[in-house]
């Protein structure tokens, strides 16, 4: 009853009634993200995380975004070739994170913003991912976090599914924006690191970096509309960087970097 409640009174009304897997609601959550100034702002910080990246790594090679949708990271990252499964997507290739279309050893980074948690088997995914990576390439991923703080808010305040006791890495439903589960980044990466450590021993884990409080459920995301103004970003962003320890308790998203090792690495 409440999250009906909530759907009735704060739902976004752009995007009610769509099929999130539409051409439509590509283009309204494209006009979202360009039309909501805190939201704006969010994706910007998200994307600086990126850009620090692509700077500071020394591979060359293709730079792609996966799941692009409606965002502009493209705006920030020259020559950033944009994939995406849906249809109505602004973007270079359609096709699958499961299965790149690109050669062995020809990409020097990948970049994902909220696609991780809606991949139907990961563990694939990371194949590919290896394969297609140059020696010193990278993934970097921005997902959501399990904190005390963001179960509450991923329980009871978001629209897709959240299992942090789910078994197993692999997700089922229809649609690419339908099948999720909020909480499979934390299971594969904090829960069970042992088991991806093991099956992916020349992928290590550069850093899982908990971060945004509440600054994303301030924004709306893409299903809600915003509660805060765009001046309110920069104070709740100052505030939120001196959280230092606390961060693992209210975190509602993390940043995960992967570097792919020299094949001669065991």
């Amino acid at each position: 009853m409440f999250r009906s409640m909530l759907k009735l009174f704060w739902e976004e009304p752009s995007t009610l009634g769509l099929d999130m897997d539409s051409a439509e609601a590509v283009r309204a959550q494209r006009a979202l993200i360009m039309g909501k100034p805190f939201l704006r702002r969010l994706y910007e910080s998200y994307y600086k995380d990126f850009e620090k990246v692509d700077r500071r790594s020394p591979v060359s090679g293709i730079r792609l975004e996966i799941g692009s949708g409606g965002g502009f990271l493209c705006d920030k990252i020259s020559e950033l070739i944009r994939l995406d499964v849906r249809y109505g997507a602004h973007v270079n290739l359609m096709a699958s994170a499961l299965e790149l279309p690109f050669a062995g050893a020809s990409v020097g980074a990948i970049f994902m913003l909220n696609v991780l948690h809606h991949l139907k088997d990961p563990e694939r995914f990371f194949k590919e991912a290896v394969r297609v990576l140059k020696p010193g390439g990278r993934v970097v991923m921005i997902e959501p976090f399990v904190s005390p703080v963001s179960r509450v808010i991923y329980t009871w305040l978001h629209h897709e599914p959240f299992d942090p006791d789910q078994e197993g890495w692999k997700l089922v439903g229809d649609g690419a924006m339908l099948t999720a589960n909020d909480a499979l980044p934390w299971i594969i990466f904090e829960r069970d690191r042992h088991v991806f450590e093991g099956l992916f021993k020349n992928l290590e884990i550069v850093r899982v970096e908990p971060h945004t409080v509440l600054m994303y459920l301030a924004s709306g995301g893409l299903s809600y509309r915003a509660m805060l103004p765009e001046w309110a970003f920069t104070p709740l962003s100052f505030a939120e960087s001196y959280l230092g320890s606390l961060r693992r308790q209210l975190s509602s998203m993390m940043t995960i970097e992967l570097v792919k090792l020299p094949l001669n690495n065991p």
